[in-house]
């Protein structure tokens, strides 16, 4: 399970549809000579102070880039895999994002 470090508060979601999931593919599925059992788990959280900060830090970036290339940024915003990068849902989900990463792996710092 992952680390609740970065959120006020986390709770595991028991959803049927991902455990029957794991259970079917992820349960000792053999590449090379590699065995890889994995987990899908879902789970709530609410954002804590440090989710807020690094969303207005995000929109302040995307805010800039805009402002200091439009054309170019403009392009590149309608190509990125999250969906359009000046739209707010976007922005946060990458926010979400760079929360789990940052909670799954504590050594790193994905800002």
């Amino acid at each position: 399970r992952a680390s609740a470090r970065h959120y006020a508060a986390m709770k595991y979601l028991p959803i049927p549809a991902l455990q029957d999931l794991t259970a079917t593919c992820l349960s000792g599925v053999t590449v090379g000579d590699v065995v890889v059992n994995g987990v899908i788990e879902a789970y709530s959280s609410k954002n804590d102070k440090n989710e807020a900060k690094l969303f207005r830090s995000v929109c302040a970036k995307v805010e800039k880039k805009i402002s200091s290339s439009p054309t170019t940024f403009t392009e590149k915003m309608a190509s990125s895999p999250l969906g359009p990068i000046n739209h707010t849902s976007t922005i946060q989900l990458l926010v979400k994002l760079i929360g789990a990463l940052n909670s799954s792996l504590p050594d790193y710092d994905f800002r």
